[in-house]
């Protein structure tokens, strides 16, 4: 329940951070700048948990393998 609750919370805060870069422009260099942080966060974890996922799909696909050897021997 506590991640659902801060999900919301940063969700409202990045909702927020674009209103700010788009249309009011209160602090903008400093808002662009934590825009950037966070995008660049993003695609960073993004691409290292789409590469562990792939590396636990392999990892069950070779213990398949060796299980099904194991069981023609």
């Amino acid at each position: 329940m506590l991640r659902r609750i801060l999900a919301w919370v940063v969700l409202a805060g990045f909702v927020l951070l674009l209103l700010n870069v788009m249309f009011f422009r209160f602090y903008w260099q400093l808002s662009v700048a934590i825009y950037i942080i966070v995008m660049l966060g993003y695609v960073l974890y993004s691409s290292r948990a789409r590469r562990l996922e792939n590396l636990e799909k392999v990892r069950r696909m070779e213990e398949d393998d060796n299980d099904t050897e194991e069981s023609r021997q």
